[in-house]
């Protein structure tokens, strides 16, 4: 079934060649209109500024509705959080190994095969439905699983200690993680879209229709308002880990099982966050903020100086400047850095004669929240070198989108005589900005 917001879409681009034909026909004859021509082109006009905020609506309601959806499948019924709780990664490679699957993980796999089928895409191994990758912990520090077209490893053993031998113990109350970067974009507002078929397009009005002013019987001006689409489409993320065959034989001791599970899923999250800071949006990379001008969408630029230079009051207000001129200030609005540019906004003062720092003692910047993450880059170069990005607007207009289920390949064969086995997870996501204008960079930030 075709969209609403695609078919009012149409819908005004059939009401524009109509006023299209009327100027035409008056000036092909070499005069002004009618009263009756007039009467239309302005009844017209007016169904065209009806039509593009009708289609504005439509567009939120649109994302608003595959939100719900989204929050609908999440849903458990009672007594489902138990069973999937018996869920076991290890087990599932084990069966995988050992020649097939069996009981709930053969369900699992049925289940994730369904979602990647829907989303057009095939579970070539061991399929895990979103299911199991979205259980949230009770204190919701646990993200949702997301992921980038990148290569990530992490190789796991039983003789050294730091990469899986500490687990094969049994009095130890619990394993201890190793220090990621702080997964950010979801708690500054950037909306999830789930479960996706096929690529996602959403109409755009780049210039709305404008108001004009004419004579008693005189045509009114021709207004030009102009429109694009803005689309998801799947790309593939993939990350892979190593875990040694004796490990797998003694986890029953001690299980690895929630550390093989958050190891994959959060190695895959940090670099599509990554990617979404810095991707170059060159096929089948997903295109990031600080690269979206380069693409053809562009954001507002901050200018720090000719070599960058240290952040100010007043360059941190032009940021909310610059989405502001663009009627843009408006949703989620938080700043975006890195630990560097923290700890210089915290130590550089507003001015002599206003007292306090850039950055408030409750973590905020020009009144708006300041999120941290060492994602953000800071060895870029202008004429300086190791300068850092900073990022503002409005994160309600990110949209991530997600395809199908989980496709897990354990290969037993390629480390055999290391006594290994490679695990692949691919998953397939992307990005994109509902309007650049929402937000505002900089990539000249001097933090020395």
């Amino acid at each position: 079934m075709k969209r609403k917001s695609i078919e009012l879409q149409e819908k005004r681009k059939g009401v524009l060649e109509k006023m299209d034909a009327i100027i035409k026909t008056s000036e092909k004859e070499d005069r002004n209109l009618s009263t009756d021509e007039q009467e239309n082109f302005n009844n017209f006009a007016k169904e065209v500024k009806d039509l593009e905020q009708r289609t504005q609506r439509a567009v939120d309601m649109e994302i608003r509705q595959l939100e719900d959806e989204n929050a609908a499948t999440k849903k458990l019924q009672p007594g489902e959080e138990k069973e999937i709780a018996k869920y076991s990664v290890v087990r599932a490679i084990r069966d995988q190994i050992s020649g097939g699957l069996t009981g709930f993980e053969a369900e699992m796999h049925q289940e994730a095969r369904n979602e990647a089928s829907k989303s057009g895409l095939i579970i070539e191994g061991l399929g895990i439905p979103k299911m199991i990758w979205q259980r949230r912990k009770a204190n919701n520090q646990d993200k949702t699983f997301r992921g980038d077209a990148n290569y990530q490893f992490r190789d796991m053993t039983v003789g050294t200690t730091t990469t899986g031998g500490h687990a094969v113990e049994t009095e130890k109350p619990s394993l201890i993680e190793g220090l990621r970067p702080e997964l950010v974009f979801e708690r500054l507002g950037a909306r999830y879209l789930e479960n996706l078929h096929g690529d996602l397009t959403f109409p755009r009005y780049t210039t709305l229709t404008s108001g004009t002013w004419a004579t008693e019987t005189g045509p009114s001006g021709e207004t030009t308002p102009t429109f694009d689409t803005v689309s998801l489409s799947p790309k593939r993320c993939v990350a892979y880990t190593e875990v040694s065959r004796q490990l797998m034989a003694q986890v029953d001791s001690f299980s690895v099982e929630q550390f093989v599970r958050e190891d994959l899923r959060t190695t895959i999250t940090e670099d599509l966050e990554d990617k979404m800071i810095e991707g170059t949006g060159v096929a089948p990379n997903i295109k990031g903020i600080l690269t979206y001008s380069a693409t053809g969408d562009s954001i507002n630029d901050i200018n720090f100086g000719a070599s960058g230079g240290a952040p100010t009051w007043s360059n941190m207000v032009s940021f909310e400047s610059e989405v502001a001129s663009d009627d843009a200030l408006k949703g989620s609005l938080a700043y975006l850095t890195n630990p560097k540019v923290r700890g210089k906004l915290k130590t550089t003062e507003i001015g002599s004669a206003t007292p306090g720092f850039i950055m408030a003692t409750d973590s905020t910047v020009n009144g708006y929240p300041c999120a941290i993450t060492t994602q953000m880059p800071s060895d870029l170069t202008k004429t300086a070198s190791n300068l850092s990005a900073i990022i503002f607007g409005n994160w309600r207009d990110m949209l991530i989108g997600n395809w199908g289920g989980i496709d897990l390949i354990v290969d037993p064969y390629s480390l055999a005589t290391q006594g290994m086995i490679r695990i692949t997870i691919n998953t397939y996501w992307d990005m994109v900005l509902r309007h650049g204008q929402s937000f505002a960079y900089s990539n000249e930030v001097i933090t020395t």
